[in-house]
């Protein structure tokens, strides 16, 4: 899949260097057209794997070109305009999430609660997810954060510069 997607992976480096020079789009009617149409484009690939039996590596490309067009949009409207508090929060600790997601689900397995109904078990599962991955970041992940910052401020060592020899620093006309 690494191959078939490798295309995708480039664009996204292509995304990073243009990053700074994309001109800046106001207008949150062109943002949320592209948010929506990202949206369903998304639900479309899951049908198209999850109903179709489509693999993967069939519609993972396409959904890929549309998110390298949506995310240059969403660079450009965030160039303007400072990020909700809330969502910076949570993107703090969004990798603890990502690290805990799995585990905490086999975790939350294991606990044998009653069931309280599909929705009720969902939200319950869901809430105990972040909240483990919330606690995990306050436990782990932050602090390894801020210890690695300090040994790296602490080996910095601060030299002069090289001298650099004058033969290459006067020009001969």
């Amino acid at each position: 899949m690494a191959v078939i997607l490798f295309p995708v992976w480039l664009l996204g480096c292509l995304l990073a260097e243009q990053s700074g020079r994309l001109p800046a789009i106001q207008s949150s009617r062109t943002i949320w057209k592209w948010r929506l149409f990202a949206w369903a484009a998304s639900w479309v690939c899951g049908v198209l794997h999850y109903q179709l039996g489509l693999h993967l590596i069939q519609t993972m490309p396409w959904f890929g070109i549309i998110a390298y067009f949506w995310i240059k949009r969403e660079i450009a409207y965030g160039a303007s305009r400072s990020p909700a508090a809330v969502l910076v929060s949570a993107g703090a600790w969004s990798y603890s999430l990502y690290l805990v997601h799995a585990p905490t689900m086999i975790l939350f397995s294991r606990l044998k609660l009653p069931s309280f109904g599909y929705l009720v078990d969902w939200f319950l599962l869901i809430g105990f997810v972040l909240g483990m991955a919330y606690l995990y970041y306050i436990l782990i992940e932050r602090p390894a954060h801020r210890l690695a910052r300090m040994a790296g401020s602490a080996r910095r060592i601060k030299a002069a510069p090289f001298p650099v020899p004058s033969a290459l620093t006067t020009s001969s006309d």
